[in-house]
């Protein structure tokens, strides 16, 4: 009786286990030198290839390396891998990586809409016939980590290509030997890419590559060296395409950085230097001027002042994102003093405030967080004929200038280095009777309303220095009011913030680099029944994006923090009374 229960128990875990389905995924697979892809690519029994692997493993799962080995080829045969679903694969833990060669395709072609991909510790080696090595054709986001990507020299000849719209982001990784060493393309939508640590050189084509064709292509590089490229170290060739470089070194190449449709900006603390021609020195990031950042920690600050009488305190919140990480007095100052501007008028990276008094005496405050390093007297300007317009960066040399503007409409820049007028520029007049009015400016940027009928018209001055050039941006019903302007995509090009004042939807134009309207985007509304008003824009999480800060009319705080036209997040700082005031960088 005993043997006929254990035959069948035996029985039943034998038609138990048949009944599980051979290729049932799991959420870890495993791929081995030894292995077999007919194996269930568990550790103890893993897979040859990741295109053996990956059939096997859940969305959102994990394919690990056990040794060294190519992964792309098992008895001779190759296998190229497509990934159409969110996916990790890592040889990190491996010396030497994870091999895959690639000989006359591409290696690995990335193609899902919305997936996460991150590749980590890889050698992808195309033996000079190889195509592609990361092929992105559709994602949400791909990381590429830690590995090296070498010897695409066929075809397309690249060693990662990103187009289809979405964000690359690759970190400790070196691409070289190809043809192209890295391509981001907006073609299909619009695509960002982050470099961090990465070296690219000895491609015979360029280094770095930008280009659009309907859609935009933003990146940042950063702590990168671009060498010894055949063609051009970066290269910046589409009209919605913008480039920001820091702390990276370009050497060696054909020509070292180049724009010619575009933009490209820098932090101003790259090595451009011993390439063939070096290229176009590379404007500031406006960033840099325009974020009231006044401890140089690349987050915007707020800045408030008392309404008492005869004088008022200003004070400081220094900002840590959603953290008020500490405040302070600044002083004590009579109420005929106003502040028109919060620039770094002296480059030091910290803004600085600019001061007039009722009788047109300008001063300047040198700050570091709320203390006063440092003052200096500017001289009179009379305030009934001359009034300040804005305060920001006109001649791309990352600090505040002086916009003015007289009573018969004459513009005029002051462009200063410190408390030094370094020269006076004249960009013509703008007559009072034309109908046209500044309404906003910001780093490059003066952005003009008309009144003359309505709709009104809008337009843009894009300047740097003494030269001028124009863009009419369209016209606006009169219940849309322009609330402020900022980088609110990270691309180094201003944008601009709306209010509807009849239903208090609010919307965002995004400008590229010749001053027209990219695209537009609704973010929300604020009922124009409450007493919710957007008082400043700024970087309050230091993303590189623009946000917006809400006061109402009993001295409630928020902040919306954007990325592009969506409210990635929101918070509440609070209540601050009716008898404080945030002291907006505007002007006059």
């Amino acid at each position: 009786m005993k043997r006929s229960a254990l035959l069948a128990l035996i029985t039943a875990i034998v038609l138990a286990l048949s009944a599980m389905p051979v290729n049932a995924q799991v959420p870890l697979t495993w791929v081995s030198g030894v292995g077999d892809d007919a194996n269930p690519c568990s550790r103890f029994a893993p897979c040859a290839t990741f295109a053996g692997a990956m059939p096997k493993t859940t969305a959102g799962g994990e394919i690990d390396c056990l040794d060294p080995a190519d992964f792309g080829t098992v008895n001779a045969t190759f296998k190229p891998l497509t990934i159409t679903k969110s996916i990790t694969i890592d040889c990190g833990q491996i010396p030497g990586g994870g091999g895959f060669v690639s000989l006359g395709s591409n290696a690995i072609t990335v193609s899902g809409s919305g997936i996460v991909v991150t590749l980590r510790g890889l050698d992808l080696e195309g033996g000079g016939t190889g195509l592609i090595g990361i092929n992105v054709t559709q994602a949400a986001t791909v990381y590429v980590k830690s590995s090296v990507i070498y010897g695409f020299q066929g075809g397309a000849a690249t060693g990662i290509s990103f187009s289809g719209g979405g964000t690359l982001i690759v970190e400790d990784t070196v691409v070289h030997g190809n043809g192209t060493g890295i391509a981001l393309s907006g073609s299909g939508g619009n695509v960002t890419m982050t470099l961090h640590d990465v070296i690219v050189h000895s491609n015979s084509g360029n280094g770095v590559s930008l280009t659009t064709s309907g859609s935009s292509a933003r990146a940042t590089i950063d702590h990168s060296t671009l060498a010894f490229n055949g063609g051009t170290g970066l290269i910046v060739n589409g009209s919605a395409a913008t480039a920001l470089i820091g702390s990276s070194t370009v050497t060696g190449n054909g020509t070292g950085v180049a724009a010619p449709l575009g933009a490209m900006y820098s932090f101003k603390n790259n090595q451009i230097a011993g390439n063939t021609v070096d290229g176009t020195p590379i404007a500031a990031i406006p960033a840099l001027t325009d974020t009231h950042d006044f401890n140089a920690d690349g987050i915007s600050d707020i800045l408030w002042r008392n309404n008492t009488t005869p004088s008022s305190t200003v004070a400081m919140w220094l900002m840590n994102g959603d953290t008020i990480s500490s405040s302070g007095s600044v002083a004590t100052v009579t109420n005929t003093f106003a502040i028109l501007g919060q620039r770094d008028f002296d480059g030091n990276g910290t803004a600085d405030l600019l001061w007039r008094d009722t009788s047109g005496n300008l001063y300047m405050w040198f700050m570091n967080g709320a203390t006063m390093s440092s003052s200096a007297t500017l001289g009179n300007v009379s305030p009934t004929t001359w009034t300040v317009m804005g305060t920001a960066d006109m001649n791309g040399d990352g600090k505040g200038d002086i916009l003015w503007q007289d009573t018969a409409g004459d513009l005029a820049i002051w462009l200063m280095n410190g408390s030094t007028i370094s020269s006076t520029v004249t960009l013509g007049t703008v007559p009072p009777s034309s109908n046209w009015s500044i309404v906003g400016t910001t780093t490059g940027s003066i952005l003009w309303k008309n009144t003359t009928s309505s709709p009104y018209s809008y337009a843009v001055w894009n300047v740097n220095g003494s030269t001028v050039t124009s863009s009419t941006l369209g016209s606006v019903p009169t219940n849309w009011v322009v609330q402020g302007v900022g980088d609110f995509n990270a691309d180094g090009v201003p944008d601009i913030l709306w209010r509807d004042t009849t239903s208090g939807t609010v919307a965002i134009w995004f400008l590229n680099s010749s001053g027209q309207v990219l695209s537009s985007g609704t973010v929300g509304a604020v009922s124009t029944g409450t007493t919710w008003a957007i008082n400043e824009t700024g970087d309050f999480d230091g993303n590189g994006m623009s946000d917006i800060l809400w006061v109402d009319g009993s001295g409630n705080i928020a902040i919306w923090f954007m990325n592009g036209a969506t409210i990635a997040s929101s918070i509440s700082l609070g209540n601050i009374g009716t008898t404080w005031t945030v002291q907006a960088q505007h002007a006059e």
